[in-house]
């Protein structure tokens, strides 16, 4: 695909400088430190890299997963959608793109069972 890289849609939208991701999070930032906002961001990188090892997805789909959810989070709010419900179909639809065979009632399924894993994880944590 020859063209312009200055003129290309992946420059004009996904391209973004400091300035932009801080008006971005600044609505997350009213009820979350920035350490905070970074280790939620790690979490659920973490919690996309545990879905998709448990799924026995390539390592390709689940960096595609991962990198499709920090650009939905760089332009819209952590309150915006639930992190629980995005990372799941950031895994859905990376699986698509990069063509790997998961039917949507199979991955909802797994889904299922790891939610409950975690939400009983994350009721461990803070209930110490």
């Amino acid at each position: 695909m020859a063209g312009n890289f200055w003129q290309s849609s992946h420059y004009l939208q996904w391209v973004l400088d400091k300035q932009d991701l801080m008006k971005e999070r600044q609505k997350d930032l009213k009820f979350l430190t920035e350490e905070e906002y970074w280790k939620l961001q790690i979490f659920f990188a973490n919690v996309i890299q545990a879905l998709g090892e448990h799924l026995k997805l390539r390592q390709q789909v689940i960096a595609t997963a991962t990198v499709y959810f920090k650009r939905f989070y760089a332009r819209y709010s952590l309150k915006s959608i639930d992190p629980v419900l995005m990372a799941p179909t950031c895994v859905f639809l990376a699986s698509k793109v990069e063509k790997t065979s998961q039917t949507l009632i199979w991955l909802v399924g797994e889904c299922e069972l790891y939610q409950m894993a975690l939400l009983l994880q994350s009721k461990l944590l803070v209930s110490y």
